[in-house]
């Protein structure tokens, strides 16, 4: 038995690096120390938007940032794996491979909805295709809608792509800015930031600075 479980969590973490390659494996893993780890099981959001709120009114968040949905919560599954027993009512703890699919999924999804809400016209428009961009310009993009949400990135984030298609580094890490609840922040400056480095596209922190994150002031960045 303690055999099985050992070969099902090897397929299940093959299944969370399935088709990444390894810049993107290791920069999923900053993606992750960057969104912290929320549980295992599902408990009210702490996103500083939903402060002023009652744990009963708040969102449920479970894994690296993932919001429960109606239908999530209907069927006890998410993307198909099981968190809750439905007959119960007991939560069924998601190990950290289920986890990381989850992300996976979230990051994927978002992507997905961010070019089918504007990237995809906004790239067509200056002649380039998303598919061609670099893996670390993906990369960066797929922080961005990840963390502000697919339908937002898609809206908001379109003078990126002039800066890619030019090869503008610093432009590209300027664009990369976002707010936390409509506030600049050094922990919304650190994440940008720390994509940008993961990525590739900046060495120091100073780098980062220099493009706009001027509040970035993360240990995990060297500072020149």
């Amino acid at each position: 038995r303690v055999q099985a479980k050992q070969v099902q969590g090897r397929s299940l973490l093959d299944k969370a690096v399935k088709g990444l390659s390894q810049l993107a494996v290791e920069f999923y893993d900053v993606l992750r120390s960057s969104e912290g780890d929320h549980g295992s099981i599902p408990k009210p959001t702490n996103d500083s938007r939903a402060s002023n709120r009652s744990e009963e009114d708040r969102s449920l968040d479970i894994g690296y940032g993932h919001k429960l949905k109606k239908s999530e919560l209907d069927s006890g599954t998410i993307y198909g794996i099981p968190f809750q027993n439905l007959k119960t009512g007991e939560y069924i703890p998601l190990t950290d491979s289920e986890k990381r699919i989850i992300q996976k999924e979230d990051i994927e999804a978002n992507v997905n909805l961010a070019r089918k809400t504007g990237w995809d016209s906004t790239l067509k428009s200056i002649g380039i295709s998303y598919e061609s961009l670099a893996e670390p310009y993906r990369l960066v993009l797929s922080d961005l809608a990840y963390n502000v949400g697919g339908k937002t990135a898609g809206l908001e984030w379109k003078g990126i792509f002039s800066a890619m298609k030019a090869g503008n580094t610093k432009e590209i890490v300027g664009h990369l800015r976002r707010k936390d609840n409509e506030k600049n922040t050094p922990g919304m400056d650190n994440r940008a930031a720390k994509a940008a480095y993961a990525a590739g596209l900046i060495k120091t922190l100073q780098e980062a600075k220099d493009a706009g994150l001027v509040l970035a002031n993360t240990k995990e960045i060297p500072l020149r």
